[in-house]
């Protein structure tokens, strides 16, 4: 995928997103709100050369869009501003390689379950993500790694969460299964554990 192809691709969904909320204001159970929180990141090489990775932590935030199917299912869409990852050591120095995407989550919602005028419910479904940057830092040097790292990844999502009113709250992990690594030798994927909290707009 070219990087004109990646760039058109993010501005229709970034246009889709900004459109889809207005659209769904307009319907009487569509909920739009705003979300943040933060990332702790790690990445999954299948040969570590040598490298000791630890999580990195990271600012996520965006806006979702959800629409109940039925008294206990709906769908969620959400485009997120992520920052992941991974601290490394290597040689006896440390360092980073720091990845931003901007996530699109479309989710199915299980629920709601209550106790009082709190709801759980459980969330799943996939995310492709579109990286917007990726560097690494060694030794207080920073160099731009985006002909390294591939421009899209894949994954998949799976967490709980829980509403009172306007506000909400949900923990999830981003099972990255695509290899972001452009790279022949060698593959990395993403692991992310978010805890985000969200404020619905349309109440």
């Amino acid at each position: 995928m070219t990087s004109r192809v990646r760039a058109s691709i993010l501005a229709i969904t970034v246009a889709a997103f900004v459109a889809v909320p207005s659209i769904a204001a307009a319907q009487s159970n569509a909920v739009v709100g705003v979300k943040a929180g933060l990332n702790v990141a790690k990445l999954k090489f299948e040969d570590d050369q040598g490298l000791t990775l630890k999580t990195k932590v990271g600012a996520v935030a965006g806006l979702f869009v959800s629409k109940a199917i039925n008294d206990n299912v709906g769908i969620r869409g959400e485009a997120l501003f992520s920052q992941k990852g991974a601290k490394v050591e290597a040689g006896g120095q440390s360092g980073k390689f720091k990845l931003t995407y901007f996530d699109v989550p479309v989710l199915l919602t299980f629920g709601p379950s209550s106790s009082g005028d709190t709801h759980f419910n459980f969330f799943t479904g996939p995310q492709l993500s579109f990286k917007t940057k990726a560097e690494s830092e060694f030794g207080g040097e920073t160099n731009d790694e985006s002909d390294s790292v591939k421009g899209t990844d894949f994954g998949w999502v799976v967490g709980v969460g829980l509403a009172n009113g306007r506000f909400s709250a949900d923990a999830r992990y981003a099972l990255g299964l695509s290899n972001v690594n452009k790279d022949t030798d060698g593959t990395v994927k993403n692991r992310t554990f978010s805890v985000m909290v969200g404020v619905n707009l349309t109440k």
